[in-house]
């Protein structure tokens, strides 16, 4: 016998009214079956919801960062422009022996090296830095350079390395790595 076969001999042998009972419950099994597909769906679905609504928002916040962050940009170029239209004969080792002079650094603790060049990749700009050491100077002198540095729009600090002089007590030994920017 064929398992058609003995399905329909148990169809024959089930009384009228048993078998449309046993017919209306497995309707009933399919039917809560259904319903409970739908609403897991619905459920589901209002999750994936707040997933996109979540990383929308978070979207919409990196948008406006990364658009703060161009204007920013915007305007420091902005200024830098103007900067070096400003002074456009601009030498930083000149610069830097007469800041040194200024100090009074310069006369017997300083060495200044030679400007190096670099361009900037992806503008329109070339980096001039300039190293230079002093050393047996104190504290006091060193924030009075670092001071004037800083009133100088122009320059900016690269490196600054403080270290106990080795010649002469109560001082220090500083390398200090200055920059600028320069049109190509």
């Amino acid at each position: 016998m064929t398992l058609v076969e003995q399905f329909k001999a148990v169809l024959d042998g089930l009384a009228e009214k048993k078998f449309y009972t046993y017919l209306l419950a497995a309707f009933g099994v399919i039917f809560v079956l259904i319903v409970l597909f739908i609403g897991y769906y619905f459920y589901a679905r209002s999750g994936w919801y707040a997933e996109l609504d979540e990383l929308n928002t978070l979207r919409e916040t990196k948008v406006k960062t990364i658009i703060t962050q161009k204007l920013q940009l915007q305007q420091q170029k902005q200024k830098i422009n103007e900067m070096l239209k400003d002074d456009p004969g601009f030498l930083i080792g000149k610069y830097c022996a007469e800041l040194l002079g200024s100090l009074e650094l310069g006369k017997n603790n300083g060495k200044i090296g030679t400007p190096t060049k670099r361009d900037l990749p992806n503008t329109q700009y070339r980096e001039e830095s300039l190293e230079f050491s002093l050393s047996g100077i104190n504290m006091k002198q060193l924030v009075e350079l670092l001071e004037k540095l800083e009133v100088k729009k122009r320059v900016y600090l690269k490196k600054l390395e403080i270290a106990k002089s080795k010649v002469r007590t109560q001082a220090i030994d500083v390398d200090i790595t200055m920059a600028t920017l320069t049109l190509k």
